[in-house]
């Protein structure tokens, strides 16, 4: 997909490595359809269905541990890293305390209302047009940009290199499809793999601590 808010944050080294996975997928024998977008791609999405279900599958989750465990709650969590800021607060805790904010309960009408607008606007109004109208098996997004409207559909993506920038910044593609169309998406970046050879094995760099 080259939709202009997933482009827009692309610098130009991923842009220029992007079109060349989607000239890849073509050379390979896949019918790449150009300039479509999710229909609600532009919508604001809500936190709500995340800041309700964490909270109360934390809390579901810490209750069941062994009694010595300290913090049981995510309110004691909060509040634990609060008093240990300088080493636990490199990068805030915003989503944890929007999440505390919430009644925790899953039943609740706000939460509800917020679980059905994420599956009609991913599914019903998002993705599933987009495949139906295109008559299309999968979507192609850079790196994994595309990849929060289907984890909100509960859709399946999958993830695999395409190549590297001059810095040497790995660049990936993120194939997605309907529900259930995992052996799909497993024959598509097989077949990409083999196709491009992208991957470089990592490079590691081995630390000897030498006692004297």
């Amino acid at each position: 997909m080259r939709d202009s808010k997933i482009m827009d944050a692309l610098d130009q080294d991923k842009k220029v490595l992007y079109e060349k996975a989607l000239k890849q997928l073509e050379e390979a024998g896949a019918k790449v359809i150009d300039h479509v977008s999710i229909p609600s791609s532009s919508r604001e999405w809500s936190y709500d269905v995340l800041t309700h279900e964490f909270k109360a599958n934390l809390n579901a989750y810490l209750a069941r541990l062994e009694a010595s465990v300290a913090n049981r709650t995510l309110k004691e969590i909060i509040m634990w890293n609060r008093e240990n800021k300088e080493t636990a607060l490199a990068y805030g805790q915003s989503l944890l305390e929007l999440s505390e904010l919430t009644s925790g309960s899953l039943t609740e009408t706000d939460y509800l209302n917020a679980l059905y607008e994420d599956d009609y606007y991913s599914k019903r109004a998002g993705i599933d047009v987009v495949l139906t109208d295109h008559e299309l098996d999968a979507l192609v997004f850079p790196n994994n940009l595309g990849a929060a409207i289907p984890a909100k559909a509960g859709y399946p993506s999958l993830t695999v290199p395409a190549g590297y920038t001059e810095a040497g910044e790995p660049v990936g593609i993120t194939f997605t499809a309907k529900a259930w169309g995992e052996p799909l998406l497993i024959e598509i970046a097989e077949a990409y793999e083999q196709a491009t050879k992208a991957r470089r094995p990592p490079f590691l760099l081995a630390r000897l601590s030498i006692k004297e």
